[in-house]
């Protein structure tokens, strides 16, 4: 072992470039004593240690470049460059580097201070660490602080990466620099239990990280206005991500969230998240999902988004998820989310919200082809869009193919107004408001008016009359013996009774051929493309 710098100060910098020590190197404070001090860059570049470097307490300044180097170093045990036990805290004024480090123990940066505002606080990228590293705070003691960036490039890390409570401040950059970090257990970026919350002041990138555990930023706050908050695109992680709040601290992001193309090999968690944020999960995948209270929804992107199933018990009808989808549409429309929602909803047997799901698609589609219609204006676009209009309207009727039975309700509605208006007639003079259908009949009864031209035919029933109206191809024998006549020297609000009778008829065989074609069309299942499509 060699207590190499134990309790001293140093006016000038140490180089210790190259040095292999089969023990441990201490450049720590001592218990109850004087802690080391270096004023200037301390060096270990390539060194190599079979114990552990301890640099608890210790305090590293040189403000103006590295305060410690030691890029290449091999440590056999852990690196220490933390907080003493009720003693001073390890301080660095100036970059500390670990870039390519191999480390058989842990990394513990507990309760440090790492300062180097203008440029990296502390770079570590490639390093290999067979344990965990701490970028946190410690228990009822400082915080893990670090004003300048926190990089961990390629980094590999044998157990979990832990920055519970820890202060990441590099507003005009990146807070923390981790794009494809390999870690074997979970990332904690999240708030110490009955301690400080991580914060992050600057981007905290995560790009093609790999996490063997869970990604969690319980009660964390993660502010990039500038740009993204969070970037973890084609992550993969192999327990959940939970974002949710912790003993009341509610997560918060001010920037934009990039998930695009994650992978979660479990739970996705998204609850009671506060701050100015979107999020994209375009093509991202999880087990299970489970969403509640989103703010500003019209920010998400969810196109490709896909997951088997959503988290019990609240968020099991999907009301949550259809109300995100409505609001997140944005300028472009795309149907899979929906899709998506629909399958889940209909294999965990929610048939009633499954089909809410997919009326919703059907007038978000609507909603969206009338905007390209209107943005675009191609030729006789007017007209396509007068079709649109009516062809989402005779949809709205039957529910968009997944509510037939609305339109057998809206067919007794029409034979009862029908009904109602031919007994009127049934109980009026009759003569001066029916006449023949067509024929001999009806030349006979127009040569003498008065002859009775209903001798030996039907008697006039109204209920069968409007239902033979209504009713296409079949023939009840009361619309093939009379008609209304044109004009009848009655009139309502202007207009002769005969002209609205015609029009009550036609309106009748008119809405009997559109629901009767809608009806089998829905019952057939030719309308209800989702279920083949997803």
């Amino acid at each position: 072992m060699a207590p190499f710098g134990t309790g001293t100060s140093r006016e000038v910098p140490l180089d210790a470039d190259g040095i292999e020590v089969g023990g441990s190197v201490f450049l720590q404070a001592m218990d109850q004593g004087p802690r080391f001090e270096a004023a200037g860059e301390v060096r270990l570049l390539g060194a190599k240690i079979g114990g552990q470097l301890s640099c608890l307490g210790g305090s590293f300044q040189n403000p103006d470049g590295n305060a410690l180097s030691a890029d290449g170093i091999e440590v056999g045990g852990g690196v220490f460059l933390q907080a003493r036990d009720q003693g001073p805290r390890f301080e660095a004024a100036g970059a500390v580097r670990l870039d390519g480090a191999k480390i058989g123990g842990s990394l513990s940066c507990i309760g440090g201070s790492f300062q180097n505002p203008t440029g990296d606080a502390l770079s570590a990228d490639g390093i290999e660490v067979g344990g965990g590293v701490f970028l946190q705070a410690r228990d009822q003691g400082p915080r893990f602080e670090a004003a300048g960036a926190v990089r961990l490039l390629g980094a590999k890390i044998g157990g979990q990466l832990s920055c519970l409570g820890g202060s990441f401040h590099n507003p005009t950059g990146d807070a923390l620099s981790a794009d494809g970090i390999e870690v074997g257990g979970s990332v904690h970026l999240r708030a110490l239990d009955q301690g400080p919350r991580f914060e992050a002041a600057g981007a905290v990138r995560l790009l093609g990280a790999k996490i063997g555990g869970q990604f969690s930023c319980i009660g964390g706050s993660f502010h990039n206005k500038s740009g993204s908050a969070l970037a973890a695109d084609g992550m993969e992680v192999k327990d959940g991500v939970l974002v949710r709040p912790n003993s009341g601290i509610a997560p918060s992001f001010a920037g934009n969230v990039s998930l695009v193309a994650v992978k979660i090999d479990g739970h996705f968690q998204w609850r009671e998240v506060e701050g100015e944020h979107g999020v994209d999960l375009c093509h991202a995948s999880a087990v299970t999902l489970d969403l509640d209270q989103v703010v500003h929804p019209e920010m998400w992107q969810l196109n490709g988004f896909r997951y088997h199933g959503l988290a019990e018990p609240e968020n099991a009808d999907g009301a949550e998820m259809l109300k995100l989808l409505r609001e997140c549409d944005g300028q472009k429309y795309f149907p899979q989310p929906y899709r998506q929602l629909f399958r889940v909803l209909r294999d965990a047997g929610h048939a009633e919200e499954a089909t809410n799901v997919a009326v919703a698609m059907r007038e978000q589609a609507f909603v969206h082809e009338r905007v390209e219609l209107s943005r675009d204006k191609p030729r006789l676009w007017w007209a396509r869009s007068w079709l649109s209009e009516f062809w989402q309207w005779v949809s709205w009727l039957i529910g968009y193919g997944y509510r037939p039975w609305r339109a057998v309700g809206i067919a007794l509605t029409l034979w009862l107004i029908g009904t109602v208006a031919y007994s009127v007639v049934a109980l009026g003079p009759f003569e001066s408001l029916m006449a023949p259908a067509e024929g001999d009949l009806l030349a006979a009864a127009q040569a003498q008016p008065e002859h009775d031209w209903r001798s030996g035919g039907p008697p006039f029933v109204s209920w069968l009359y409007s239902l033979d109206r209504f009713m296409p191809v079949v023939d009840l024998g009361q619309a093939s013996f009379f008609r209304p006549k044109g004009s009848t020297g009655f009139t309502i609000l202007g207009a002769d009774v005969g002209w609205w009778l015609s029009a009550l008829d036609w309106v009748l065989i008119a809405s009997g051929w559109i629901l009767s074609l809608l009806f089998a069309g829905s019952v057939s299942g030719l309308m209800r493309k989702i279920d083949s499509d997803t």
